[in-house]
């Protein structure tokens, strides 16, 4: 399981914020970060919860490696992009809110409720 984390990682990194990064580049970079994680597995005694940094690392390198390569490059962000979402936003203001990383009461609530949860595990493992 812990050798393709890095690479689902990586594609949703590339995915939502590169305009560069086409699905042909991202798939031989998908290749080059289990190539990475394998040989690491089977060559050093890296903890596997490494991979991920490992998997991710050689998926980013590789795929825009790969980008340089192929002949039509993207022009414009795609729609579903961050990037994209948000100058859309920007040109309407009802859908400010909805734009990623706007902060929102629905996001600061699950920001205090991931705090609580914290600090109430943080208490839970005082008293055990």
């Amino acid at each position: 399981g812990s050798y393709f984390i890095g690479a689902k990682l990586a594609i949703y990194g590339l995915g939502f914020f590169s305009k560069r990064i086409t699905e042909p580049p991202l798939l031989l970079g998908v290749a080059a970060g289990f190539v990475a994680v394998l040989a690491c597995d089977r060559l050093t005694d890296m903890a596997w919860p490494w991979f991920v940094v490992v998997g991710a690392s050689a998926d980013i390198v590789a795929a825009y490696i790969a980008s340089m390569f192929v002949s039509e490059l993207p022009t414009t962000w795609h729609p579903l992009t961050v990037i994209a979402r948000r100058r859309e936003a920007l040109h309407d203001p009802q859908r400010l809110a909805d734009a990623p990383g706007t902060l929102t009461r629905g996001t600061l609530g699950l920001l205090a409720a991931f705090a609580a949860m914290l600090v109430g595990l943080m208490l839970f493992h005082a008293w055990i």
